[in-house]
């Protein structure tokens, strides 16, 4: 270890001091047992950027050669580099001869990104780099972000969960209460314990619906499914309602297998479809337009209504667990149905999205990614 840090403090000293670099020295023989087993990379580009000197570090981190590189220009090595914000801050620290520091996000030429931490310094002979590659912490930052927003979306989505769920459950507590407190043997009281069994009923719903909507949000891994038989099975279980209505269900579906949360799919039809076939009006049958779609990226669920349509102020909350939208009157249901799809979809790693127009219909989209998202 003191050896390390003796071959860290000797090349610091050079870096700060440039004058200490000696043109008339053999600089290979000089700092080349130091340079070159150095855990970082450290460079000596020319003036007209050819690579005079890389360590085992920087052909490392440049996925490279130390023949690719040694003599060679930057942009013929790496092609557009001219064009980044690492190659204008090397051109004016040649120019003001100014030593820089910043951190540079390097995209290789296959597409790829390397995090590096960069010192620069002018010498004699052109610029020294020393570069340190931090791409892994990057990658745990980003993690981290990720994480943490999506802790943050949980949190909220909580909050507005117990929220509602404790609003909408004193309803059916409070007519429980008021119907249990007279004697059920005194005239009436028949009554009062049918309305106690009603109350009850609907509050077992409510809690069962929130157990529906907290498994959604668990999550799936991806399966390879046959996706027309699939979407075909949940339908079956939405004709007695459409016949009910009176209403149709027109398909249109990509047939294929392929790989992501069925369970999500299924859910996102279930839900959109049962609310194309409730919310329309009492003489105008619902019709009911379902396409799924696949490409090579994503399976997208689009279902189209002709039905009431949703309030322009209400588009957003939809999504929300318990909401209900005020005009939508007496029309049955609970509103989980589309916060369950929701969380399936997102947990999937997919989107949802919702386009209305008051009295004239929506359509409702849920894309899922294919392969890849594990939940």
């Amino acid at each position: 270890m003191s050896e390390g840090i003796s071959r860290l403090i000797e090349l610091r000293r050079t870096l700060e001091h440039p004058s200490n670099w000696d043109p008339e020295d053999d600089a290979e023989e000089r700092y080349g047992t130091i340079l070159d087993h150095l855990k970082e990379g450290f460079q000596v580009l020319s003036p007209d950027w050819r690579y005079l000197y890389v360590n085992d570090a920087v052909i490392a981190q440049g996925r490279s050669t130390r023949e690719a590189l040694l003599g060679r220009p930057m942009g013929e090595v790496y092609p557009g580099i001219e064009q980044t914000l690492l190659f204008a801050v090397l051109e004016r620290c040649m120019r003001e001869r100014r030593p820089a520091e910043f951190v540079n996000e390097f995209v290789y030429p296959d597409g790829r990104t390397g995090w590096f931490e960069l010192r620069i310094a002018p010498v004699p002979e052109g610029l020294a780099i020393l570069s340190v590659d931090i791409t892994a912490h990057k990658r745990m930052e980003a993690e981290l972000a990720a994480r943490t927003a999506e802790l943050a979306a949980s949190q909220r989505m909580l909050r507005e969960i117990t929220y509602a769920a404790a609003h909408d459950l004193q309803t059916p507590l409070r007519r429980v209460l008021s119907f249990s407190d007279p004697d059920l043997t005194q005239p009436g009281g028949l009554g009062a314990l049918t309305r106690i069994h009603e109350a009850a009923t609907r509050m077992h719903a409510r809690l069962e619906a929130l157990v529906a909507y907290t498994e959604a949000e668990r999550g799936e891994r991806p399966r390879p499914v046959d996706v027309g038989p699939l979407v075909q099975q949940t339908l079956t279980e939405l004709w007695p309602l459409a016949e009910a209505a009176g209403g149709v269900i027109e398909t249109g579906i990509d047939e294929g297998v392929a790989t992501l949360a069925a369970g999500a799919l299924c859910t996102a039809l279930w839900a959109f479809c049962h609310n194309a076939l409730t919310f329309h009006a009492p003489d105008d049958p619902p019709r009911v337009m379902v396409r799924v779609a696949l490409d090579a990226e994503s399976c997208v669920l689009t279902v189209r209504d002709e039905g009431i349509g949703v309030p322009a102020a209400h588009l957003r909350s939809i999504w929300q667990a318990f909401y209900r939208v005020r005009e939508a009157g007496d029309y049955p249901g609970l509103g989980v149905g589309l916060a369950r799809a929701r969380v399936a979809v997102e947990s999937a790693g997919g989107t949802v999205q919702a386009h209305s127009t008051f009295g004239r219909g929506s359509t409702f989209v849920a894309r899922l990614p294919l392969g890849g998202c594990a939940g």
